[in-house]
């Protein structure tokens, strides 16, 4: 059983052996200028989704595949609907391009079109009588090899930050200028660049500058806030548009939750309301995994009160969720519990009273079955032997809100 699956992966791996990220063909088609347009990324082959499809955007295939233009841009799977993943959607193109890959596009497998609308071209059926050999893939490694040389250079980048040593670059201000996305490096002229950064983004300033060589960097977990700060900074637009599509997808793994802080801390630094609500949105969804977290006493007041406005919020009753509070509020030394906080839980209030379950711990909560309730407490005597006023009734809570929480955590 092993023996196929094993033959069909080598087959796999075989059929798409010198095959390159961006590397186009065509499908489907009756002749060898038309068909459905395929892309190659991470393995396999996908098609495109026809949204803004154009001559311009077909074009670009047609002379990455040797000929001399487009003649059409077919949508709407003109060529039959394709298999595989829709690679790209609502490509882009300046015309200039040697693959959709390095046009303006909503990124990889980003697309939510189907196959009923895959792009097709149909290409002139010219040639020009000229045989491109194209070896301009081997130019981004060439470039960050001349960057990672520190020699040659004729200006200067000096990267400083509070509290620590400052780092300085050698670069080349040729290839510099020839980056529009390091035009705001040259905001001073001379031979030596200035930048400012924070004392935790200075170890990701090498990587930044060596991307306005190779147009290439790697983006993870623990560089993306301060790549995506530098590329906002310093006009990246295209790395900044990167990082910011990639918060959504990096959140999740930091189980300690401290990133999905330190990224709401920076959103309100940088007057970022699209990442400040993804990031409330995230611990809303995940709010009781994050009360059980060691970053939980650390949630700033003005976050938990946003957070506990959410209608979403995962909790699996209210009084796990008055459990956390009380947790969060002795941990982070903020005794009583503000009541702005409680007149924040779904319905404006708890349906136990705050007194019950805070300041002296749960034990005025739910009790177990079985359990009696503890004897009043006997009222002091009276002075002048006059008899004490009859006691008020308890007060009673108040009705459940309907947030869809479980709004009863004492039923057994």
């Amino acid at each position: 059983m092993a023996l196929p699956r094993l033959l069909w992966v080598w087959l796999l791996v075989a059929g798409t052996q010198g095959v390159r990220d961006g590397d186009m063909r065509l499908a489907n088609g009756d002749a060898p200028n038309e068909g459905r347009v395929e892309i190659f990324y991470g393995g396999q082959w996908g098609t495109v989704c026809d949204n803004l499809w154009d001559l311009v955007d077909a074009s670009v295939v047609c002379r990455a595949l040797g000929f001399e233009n487009a003649t059409e841009a077919l949508g709407r799977a003109a060529f039959g609907p394709g298999t595989g993943p829709i690679m790209l959607d609502e490509v882009q193109c300046s015309g200039t391009e040697s693959s959709l890959a390095n046009c303006s596009s909503l990124g990889w497998l980003r697309s939510k079109c189907r196959h009923n609308q895959d792009a097709g071209v149909i290409c002139s059926n010219e040639t020009g009588g000229a045989h491109t050999l194209d070896l301009s893939g081997a130019l981004p490694a060439a470039l960050a090899q001349i960057f990672d040389s520190q020699r040659g250079c004729d200006l200067t980048v000096a990267v400083k930050a509070d509290g620590a040593e400052p780092l300085s670059l050698c670069a080349h201000s040729l290839i510099l200028t020839s980056n529009p996305e390091a035009q705001a490096l040259w905001s001073e002229p001379g031979s030596t660049v200035t930048m400012e950064v924070d004392a935790e983004c200075l170890p990701v300033a090498t990587d930044f500058i060596r991307y306005f060589y190779s147009r290439r960097i790697d983006v993870s977990l623990p560089n993306v806030k301060c790549l995506h700060k530098l590329a906002s900074v310093f006009g990246a637009q295209q790395l900044q548009a990167y990082c910011a599509g990639l918060f959504a997808f990096l959140l999740p793994e930091d189980l300690s939750f401290q990133t999905a802080l330190d990224l709401h801390a920076y959103a309100l630094a940088m007057q970022d309301p699209t990442l400040e609500e993804l990031c409330v949105q995230f611990l809303a969804w995940n709010f009781e995994a994050l009360t059980g977290a060691e970053a939980w006493p650390r949630v700033p007041t003005a976050l938990l009160r946003a957070l506990l406005s959410r209608s979403e919020l995962a909790v699996p009753s209210e009084l796990a969720l008055l459990t956390a509070l009380d947790a969060w509020s002795r941990e982070g030394l903020l005794l009583p519990l503000p009541r702005r906080l409680l007149q924040q839980l779904p319905g404006g209030h708890p349906p136990l009273l705050p007194d019950q379950l805070l300041g002296g711990g749960l034990a005025g909560g739910c009790r177990p079955p079985g359990a009696h309730p503890p004897p009043p407490p006997e009222a002091p005597p009276s002075p002048r032997g006059e008899h004490s006023p009859a006691p008020s009734p308890p007060q009673q809570p108040p009705p459940a809100s309907h947030t869809g929480l479980q709004m009863s955590p004492c039923s057994h």
